[in-house]
């Protein structure tokens, strides 16, 4: 197998500029990196295809969907790439095709965290 061969075999194709102008510049970078894992973890995307919608503190991505099985795992992958900037991932459905709706928080949106400690405590018996 040649060196070409190889790297056709991982190209990627590029988050479209003028989809990545309507961000913000500090999130423009974690968009991208979010649209290339996207990419990698469900391989049916079209990205070049992508339409970004910019509320208040969100970006709603939507990507469409060539073919394919997408499953939950794949979701779950993206989503645990950057959990605190994804609030949501959906497919839905775009006739006649599906599609990837992707909500993701721009930088001023605030981050809810909770840390949730399991402490449980056993008396002893004598024997």
């Amino acid at each position: 197998m040649s060196l070409g061969q190889v790297l056709s075999g991982c190209r990627r194709e590029r988050v479209p500029a003028n989809l990545l102008k309507q961000c913000r510049e500090a999130d423009a970078v974690v968009v991208d990196n979010i649209l290339t894992v996207l990419q990698d973890a469900i391989p049916c995307t079209n990205i070049p295809l992508s339409v970004i919608r910019v509320h208040s503190a969100m970006y709603e991505i939507t990507v469409p969907v060539s073919s394919g099985d997408i499953s939950l795992q794949q979701l779950l992958t993206v989503q645990n790439y950057s959990p605190a900037r994804i609030a949501d991932i959906k497919v839905v459905r775009q006739d006649p095709s599906l599609a990837i709706l992707l909500s993701v928080c721009d930088e001023t949106h605030t981050v809810m965290c909770t840390d949730i400690n399991v402490v449980r405590i056993c008396k002893r018996s004598k024997r």
